[in-house]
């Protein structure tokens, strides 16, 4: 679709590194659809921002630190892909981890209203058509 989507991915990343959270909750559709990773402790697939808000204060509380870094987006007409790093730092043992990840975020009227996330960036690449 457009440079608009990569756009609006890449702020939502910003925000969400800056704390900005009703920044971040803004740039998803009211009623945004959210596939966890495989294995992910919070398994529900929120389906509306207040879910989404919900379950990203409870992400964010688990960690004394966290940021996402975009490493690679790829634009695929509605969707964008991002291949991303999430460093976290553990609250009580301060120990730093990073974790590789993919989304694949689904943009239309410029808002995002799917997001779906993978624990391999190669998933979210090849769930597009796409491989490295």
């Amino acid at each position: 679709m457009s440079q608009e989507n990569v756009e609006l991915v890449r702020r939502s990343f910003d925000a969400w590194n800056v704390g900005d959270l009703a920044g971040w909750i803004s740039m998803h559709h009211p009623e945004v659809e959210v596939v966890p990773p495989e294995g992910w402790p919070e398994a529900e697939r929120p389906r509306s921002r207040e879910e989404w808000l919900a379950q990203a204060r409870r992400i964010l509380d688990s960690w004394a630190a966290q940021r996402v870094e975009a490493k690679q987006i790829v634009d695929t007409a509605e969707r964008v892909v991002v291949l991303f790093e999430w460093v976290t730092r553990g609250k009580g043992s301060q120990i730093d981890l990073m974790t590789e990840m993919g989304l694949i975020a689904t943009v239309r009227d410029g808002l995002i209203t799917r997001a779906a996330y993978y624990n391999d960036p190669a998933d979210a690449l090849e769930a597009v058509g796409l491989s490295e």
